[in-house]
């Protein structure tokens, strides 16, 4: 008997290791495309800024300075919210497959301890 108490609290502490190595995979995977999604963000947009600041040097009116800068602002506005969404989601995605692990893991720990489940 005491073998077989053995056994199992071995069983559930593997299960327990294997569940947490899941769990920094995914998070090390998710947080892994956060990094390479913001600095291709970066990069792109070190090349849209020198690109206006180009076009600025070549203006030759206020009033193409005004349109430059106006189609610069308004471009980076919508890189900014459109790299925000991408991010939101590929963190929500990290997150969920770091805690899936876990989760499932905690959900056999309990049904193992609690009857009829």
């Amino acid at each position: 008997k005491a073998r077989k108490a053995f056994a199992d609290s071995r069983a559930f502490a593997k299960g327990n290791v294997d569940a947490l190595t899941a769990s920094y995979g995914a998070a090390s995977q998710g947080l892994g495309a956060v990094r390479d999604q913001s600095l291709a963000f970066a990069q792109a947009r070190i090349q849209t800024n020198l690109a206006a600041a180009q076009s600025l040097t070549t203006a030759k009116s206020v009033s193409e300075v005004l349109d430059v800068q106006h189609a610069f602002a308004k471009g980076a506005i919508e890189a900014y919210g459109a790299q925000f969404a991408k991010l939101s989601e590929t963190l929500t995605g990290a997150f969920n497959g770091a805690t899936k692990p876990i989760g499932e893991r905690a959900r056999a720990v309990y049904a193992s301890v609690v009857p009829g489940r």
